[in-house]
C-alpha cells in the first residue's frame, strides 16, 4: 500500500486486522470439511490409489504455484530496480528457493517470497 494513502484508510485497516481475518477461519473451516467429505464417500480410491491421488493433488497445485514463485521474484527485481522499500522482498537464497519449491518454507522458518505462499503450502 502507499505510503501516502495508508492513513486515509487507518479505520477501514484496522477493521480488517481486527475482523476481517475471520474470513480466513471460516475458509479453512470449510476448505478442511469439503476436504475430508471427498475423502470419506465409499470407494474414493477405487479408481484410483492414494499415491495417485497424491500426486495429481501436487501437479495440480505445484504448476501454478511454480509459476507464482517465478513472476514473484521477476516483479521484485523488477521493483527493486525504480525503489527501495521494505515491502520489496531480498533477493531469495537458494535454500528458501528450495524451501519454497518444496512447499517447506513455514516449517522451516524462511520468509515466505509472497502473502499467500503459506496457504498453498498447507493445501498440500
Amino acid at each position: 500500500m502507499s505510503d501516502l494513502a495508508a492513513p486515509l484508510i487507518a479505520p477501514l485497516n484496522a477493521w480488517l486486522f481486527e475482523y476481517g481475518r475471520m474470513a480466513v477461519y471460516v475458509f479453512l473451516a470449510i476448505g478442511g470439511y469439503l476436504a475430508a467429505s471427498k475423502w470419506s464417500t465409499a470407494n474414493t480410491f477405487v479408481k484410483r490409489s492414494i499415491t495417485e491421488h497424491i500426486s495429481h493433488k501436487f501437479w495440480r497445485l505445484a504448476i501454478p504455484y511454480y509459476a507464482a514463485i517465478v513472476l514473484v521474484i521477476f516483479c521484485n527485481e523488477l521493483a527493486s530496480l525504480w525503489m527501495r522499500h521494505d515491502s520489496i522482498s531480498a533477493r531469495p537464497s537458494a535454500w528458501q528457493l528450495a524451501s519454497h519449491l518444496l512447499f517447506l518454507q513455514d516449517i522451516l522458518h524462511y520468509e515466505s517470497l509472497s502473502a499467500g505462499f503459506w496457504y498453498v503450502a498447507i493445501d498440500f
